[in-house]
């Protein structure tokens, strides 16, 4: 929701016209694929009935040329020339010319007979519609076998269909005679492509010995040994499957498969899907190009929408957001007449009286900063210049003329450098003043406490500071932290150098519980001036004051178990550190 609520008007647009135009898209979508189905339901429907078709032709042509053939074997002429041998001339030619004629009764009886004969074993000849001829040793092996005339009836022999009936049948018994029929390739081959005059398709017809194969169509090599394979393994026609699916190069194809039981063929026909389906995929095609241009009419119109009243709306919200950043110059320009034209009228009203407020406002802060700052910086212990003095004294009264001129020396920088206008001063100027002040203590403790200041990287050096910053840090570690100590103290100032800002830290050896420590985090965090440790509260707000949120002070625990205060100068973004 919330990604929502963040996104401009013109994707919202879009969205919009999408909801509305999605649904009707999508029900196109599944009209389309309906009519595939529907389609491709009464294609298939369609192969299948004529492959059905097709088949009880071949079996009603076989069933009526077979039945002659056994009708035949019971024929005089057969009879007399497979029995007799002592036949006249004339009888035998007789004889000879009548079967011929029966033969070709027979042959002509069905359109896929190439011819048809009798093999006679008394004669070692055999008799066709036009020849007569001996048998061939291979013809008469094979063609003499007895076939299941009412399952698989054909003999494959020399890349042909022969169907024969050997008289007798009995087994182990050489027959007298063998009426046969050799089918006629040519025939078949050209019914099969009258059935599979299908563009892209073709069909495969084999026995069920697979030794023999009529093929027709524009099938491709891989589809007709798919197809094989398929037949050679018997996994083709699955119950309840009207087609299968098979892939070659890089085509689809529906493949049909269609058996006779009465026959053993097995007739199998391909189709490429783009033949079964390639009009509705125009279509789809078509429908994507709409849905594509529907888009783009949908893009141009929100963005027409988007430049009537979106970009005006625009205009004004970045105006806003400007003003939020503090941008006093976010007016409009005013073009035009509409209904933003008040709009744009009334928030450049609304800026210029604002610019006039904040001025008004900046210069009551800026007087109320500056005084907080003066009355901050007058809050100087009196106590140090009572110790002070009264060390002078001391010493002049011992007649350590030496110290004395020591500490008159750095107790008039320390003056002069505190009576200074300039409430900013460089960050060299503010340790060098430190120092001063370092050596005043140091005197006054017989040098029991030592303290170490570190180099100021060079390209801080410069850097413009809140006065007085490092005195008060110095001047808590001495009275809260090291003067009550029995051993010697140190106190260490050091610089860490980052990229786009300084840190400066104050760091003694005291002995720092936990609970001063919590106190001292505690009065940091607080919004007002506490009693105690006011000094280092005092350095907290003037860097507030002079640097914003981006000054920060931080107490922790030093590495040598005292007090660790860290100061946060951020880098001058004007160029200058």
């Amino acid at each position: 929701m919330r990604r929502g609520n963040q996104m401009s008007i013109f994707p919202k647009l879009i969205m919009a016209f999408l909801i509305v135009l999605l649904p009707l898209y999508a029900l196109s979508i599944r009209m389309n694929d309906q009519s595939k189905e529907l389609v491709r339901k009464e294609i298939t429907q369609t192969v299948k009935q004529r492959m059905d078709a097709f088949i009880s032709t071949l079996e009603l042509d076989f069933d009526r040329v077979m039945r002659l053939q056994t009708e035949y074997v019971n024929d005089d002429d057969i009879d007399i020339l497979s029995t007799r041998g002592d036949l006249s001339h004339i009888e035998f030619t007789a004889a000879v010319s009548r079967l011929q004629d029966r033969l070709r009764l027979m042959k002509n009886a069905a359109s896929f007979v190439h011819d048809s004969f009798v093999d006679i074993g008394l004669m070692d000849r055999r008799i066709s519609t036009d020849t007569y001829n001996e048998i061939p040793a291979a013809d008469r092996a094979v063609l003499n076998q007895t076939a299941n005339r009412f399952e698989s009836p054909f003999i494959a022999h020399q890349g042909k269909l022969w169907i024969t009936l050997p008289y007798p049948g009995t087994l182990n018994r050489t027959p007298v005679f063998t009426l046969g029929l050799e089918i006629s390739n040519e025939s078949l081959a050209s019914y099969l492509k009258g059935f599979t005059e299908l563009q892209d398709g073709g069909g495969l017809l084999v026995d069920e010995s697979l030794e023999w194969s009529i093929q027709s169509g524009e099938g491709v090599p891989t589809v007709m040994e798919a197809v094989e394979q398929k037949l050679r393994s018997g996994n083709f026609g699955a119950a309840g499957q009207e087609y299968e699916t098979i892939r070659a190069d890089g085509d689809s194809y529906y493949l049909f498969f269609d058996k006779s039981d009465k026959l053993g063929l097995t007739l199998s026909v391909f189709v490429k899907e783009s033949k079964i389906i390639g009009p509705l995929k125009q279509y789809n095609d078509r429908v994507w190009w709409l849905s594509l241009f529907s888009l783009i009419i949908v893009v141009v119109f929100s963005y027409w929408i988007y430049r009537l009243i979106h970009r005006p709306l625009a205009q004004l919200v970045d105006s806003f957001r400007k003003l939020e950043r503090g941008h006093l110059d976010a007016a409009m320009q005013i073009k035009g007449s509409g209904e933003f034209t008040y709009l744009f009228e009334r928030f450049n009203k609304t800026v210029y009286r604002l610019k006039e407020l904040i001025d008004e406002v900046y210069v009551q802060q800026y007087q109320a900063k500056v005084a907080e700052l003066k009355q901050l910086q007058s809050q100087i212990n009196p106590h140090f210049l009572f110790n002070c003095f009264f060390n002078l004294y001391r010493m002049a009264k011992m007649h350590e003329i030496e110290q004395v001129i020591r500490v008159t020396q750095s107790l008039g920088e320390y003056f002069r450098f505190i009576t200074r206008g300039s409430d900013h001063i460089r960050l060299e100027e503010e340790v060098r003043h430190a120092k001063a002040y370092a050596d005043i203590q140091e005197i006054r403790f017989e040098d029991q406490i030592r303290v170490r200041f570190e180099d100021i990287p060079d390209r801080w050096r410069n850097r413009k500071i809140p006065k007085l910053i490092l005195q008060p840090l110095l001047e808590n570690a001495y009275q809260h932290g090291l003067e009550d100590r029995g051993e010697p103290g140190v106190i260490h100032v050091g610089f860490m150098d980052a990229e786009q800002a300084l840190t400066i830290f104050v760091e003694d050896n005291g002995d720092l519980t936990d609970d001063q420590l919590a106190k001292i985090k505690g009065l940091l965090e607080r919004r007002q001036s506490p009693e105690e440790n006011a000094g280092l509260y005092n350095v907290k707000r003037r860097l507030q004051l002079f640097f914003g949120e981006a000054g920060t002070m931080e107490a922790a625990r030093g590495s040598d178990g005292g007090l660790r205060i860290e100061l946060l100068l951020p880098a001058d973004m004007g160029g200058d550190e």
